[in-house]
């Protein structure tokens, strides 16, 4: 009699004891790198220059006025640049779209292509997260070999 019994307080056990599956919701599950590029503002903390002979940060000769500047980087595609609270003079827009951007599939390469015509510029990402966005080019101009560490950090 007490195996019956036990045999009938493990199966009520069994079936009343069920795991709770909990399921995260839309603030618990972690963003991807494109949500992170998206939802952003960023601005340049650096830009730097390594070549065969030098190193140096090329957004320290950037004028002031460009400094507090920040962009984003728009789901449709577009990169924005907004003008922060030191202006070049007083009719300068407060937004500007400066250029198309792209990342590959696996978020290794991005590329960004400007409006002005310019060639594009492709970047190796390096790292992002909320904090940073790192992106690394190697270009080479005929004699002249160049690394450049363009460092974005989120506002």
């Amino acid at each position: 009699m007490k195996n019956i019994v036990l045999c009938i307080l493990a199966a009520f056990c069994l079936v009343n004891c069920k795991k709770t599956e909990v399921s995260m919701t839309e603030q618990e599950k972690p963003q991807t790198n494109y949500q992170i590029l998206v939802q952003n503002k960023w601005k340049i903390a650096s830009d730097w220059i390594t070549t065969e002979t030098e190193s140096y940060d090329a957004f320290k000769n950037v004028d002031t006025f460009h400094k507090d500047n920040w962009f984003v980087f728009n789901s449709d595609s577009l990169m924005v640049q907004y003008t922060g609270l030191l202006k070049c003079n007083a009719s300068e827009a407060e937004s500007l779209t400066i250029g198309k951007w792209q990342v590959s599939s696996d978020f290794k390469t991005f590329s960004y292509s400007p409006i002005s015509g310019q060639q594009k510029v492709v970047f190796e990402v390096k790292e992002i997260n909320n904090n940073v966005l790192l992106l690394e080019s190697k270009d080479q101009i005929p004699g002249l070999k160049m690394t450049r560490l363009l460092r974005y950090v989120s506002l």
